[in-house]
């Protein structure tokens, strides 16, 4: 949460707390202020496969994303997802000719 051009610590901002650029009777709960860090996975091609292998945390879902260009309306498509199991997940992404370039993101969630 940025109040006043400030990044502001985890809490709970209301009318009370972030007076005045938050009004009204209800509040908003901030649990981290600190961002994800990014994961850093190797690549292979195993036959007309990419395969990601990424680190996972018990109690987590993950979905590996792709695209093909990164314009301001990026349509990302579901590429493999998983419910998280902890260890290493390995993810297959289909490597399409027709395709020179693709774009992959990774979310745990």
């Amino acid at each position: 949460v940025i109040l006043n051009g400030v990044t502001q610590a985890s809490g709970v901002y209301n009318s009370t707390t972030g007076a005045p650029f938050i009004t009204g009777s209800g509040s908003l709960e901030v649990v981290s202020s600190t961002p994800a860090q990014p994961v850093i996975a190797p690549v292979t091609v195993s036959g007309t496969n990419l395969v990601v292998s990424v680190p996972t945390v018990s109690g987590f879902n993950y979905v590996l994303q792709s695209t093909t260009n990164l314009t301001p309306t990026i349509n990302w498509q579901n590429q493999s997802t998983n419910a998280g199991t902890g260890g290493n997940l390995i993810l297959n992404v289909p490597i399409e000719p027709e395709t020179p370039q693709k774009f992959l993101r990774f979310w745990a969630y």
